[in-house]
């Protein structure tokens, strides 16, 4: 074995080797150097990447903000570190800012905007179809659009309609609908099996029903509930007034209507329930395509079919930043004030809850500022106090004397009042 020699499966580059030691570097996978990425100085480093092109054992991630690369020479695989690959959940953080808007009458109001790193909040996806394995409790959920996620991130579904195979499907022979309170009372052609309590049999879905209405004097049919229905994906039983009679609330109309013919009713269970083990969110366990991913949300003694409905959401941390405190804010000079070349005066302010300035004191004294010279807070900027830039108002203008300390000259200003009013200071004294 020379010392030239490379040890290419194990990623030890040999240095050098006496009777009785070898000298090794690691991490190098030949004996030209290796370079581990990302570096720390990498666009990518430390953050989390979407990946693309799925596949049962690729995925393509986007590695540069600006493409294409600056060194354009040929990059070669040699090795990759065991959990070189980390799959996991990111969690979208939304910083809240306070925005602080003096009013006409000189208080000071502060707004909450919300803003975060991804430049959108997560928009909820609608499903348009769940499969379901009741034994091993793998679900597939497909979404009508695609869904943005990324395998590990923690997803919580809602809303979606199920069926069972011991509660089938029922003709509805009568309906009775008050458009006013919005009450239906269904009858069935035979035994509905539906109660008021439990999770199991106390929904409805309602499918087919054919109705009239006096907008066309009844010339048409229209069928509900529609899908833009409120009561679309399921109703709660108000009441069982008997084995083939039911109550239901579907939402009031402008107009009177009328059943004609047909429509089902089937007992159902909106998933999950708070009982389930997918209630407090799932792990994505894989990215099927662009509008389907799988996670486990449990096993059940039931077989259960989808129905309609359901939506998919996940998680947000909302971070409340501390706000920007109201110390050491330079004072500007007034638009009311006279010419001046003071400066580098500043005040700490003390806003109280009603939104007004109750306090303040002065921090750095300042030189150059003379008589009759009015300063006061600015607004905006990197140094004011942030607010809109149309604002026009009282401006807060703390209000000073002089006042004598026994030496002939020898004068400083005085807080007499800080309400807006005339600021003087002491000649050309310093401020404080």
């Amino acid at each position: 074995m020379s010392s030239t020699t490379t040890a290419y499966n194990t990623g030890l580059d040999i240095l050098s080797k006496t009777a009785t030691t070898i000298t090794v570097r690691v991490g190098i996978g030949s004996t030209t150097d290796a370079k581990l990425y990302p570096r720390e100085s990498d666009p990518v480093s430390g953050r989390w990447l979407q990946t693309t092109n799925v596949g049962a054992k690729t995925f393509e991630v986007q590695v540069l903000d600006n493409v294409p690369s600056t060194n354009r020479s040929t990059h070669v695989f040699q090795y990759a570190h065991p959990n070189a690959i980390i799959l996991g959940e990111k969690i979208p953080e939304y910083h809240v800012g306070f925005a602080t808007i003096m009013t006409g009458t000189g208080n000071i109001s502060t707004n909450v905007s919300i803003t975060n790193t991804e430049a959108r909040f997560y928009a909820k996806r609608n499903i348009s179809n769940v499969g379901y394995n009741s034994v091993t409790g793998m679900t597939t959920v497909t979404t009508s659009t695609p869904h943005g996620l990324i395998q590990g991130e923690e997803v919580f579904v809602s809303g979606i309609a199920f069926t069972c195979d011991y509660k089938p499907s029922v003709n509805i022979s009568n309906v009775g609908y008050h458009t006013v309170t919005g009450i239906m009372t269904v009858t069935t052609s035979a035994g509905h099996g539906l109660t008021t309590y439990g999770t199991v049999a106390s929904t409805v879905l309602l499918t087919g029903i054919g109705m009239t209405c006096q907008l066309d004097n009844g010339s048409s049919t229209h069928t509900y509930p529609r899908t833009t229905d409120p009561t679309y994906n399921g109703n709660k039983v108000l009441e069982v007034l008997s084995s083939t009679q039911f109550v239901v609330n579907v939402g009031v109309s402008t107009v009177p209507t009328f059943y004609q013919s047909g429509g089902t009713a089937q007992g159902a269970i909106i998933a999950p329930r708070k009982t389930d083990r997918a209630f407090t969110g799932e792990r994505i366990l894989r990215i099927v395509s662009p509008t389907s991913f799988e996670i486990n949300s449990g096993i059940s003694t039931r077989v259960h079919r989808y129905a309609r409905g359901g939506t998919v959401d996940k998680k947000t941390e909302i971070i409340i930043d501390s706000p920007r405190p109201y110390n050491d804010i330079p004072l500007y000079y007034s638009s009311d004030s006279i010419s001046g070349v003071g400066s580098n005066a500043t005040a700490d302010l003390t806003v109280g809850q009603g939104s007004s300035v109750t306090d303040f004191s002065i921090d750095l004294k300042g030189y150059g500022y003379g008589v009759n010279e009015i300063l006061t807070v600015p607004i905006g900027g990197i140094t004011g106090i942030p607010t809109t830039s149309g604002y026009t108002g009282n401006e807060f203008q703390p209000t000073f004397s002089c006042e004598h300390k026994g030496v002939a000259n020898n004068k400083v200003p005085k807080v007499i009042t800080r309400r807006p009013v005339t600021t003087v200071n002491c000649g050309t004294e310093s401020l404080l």
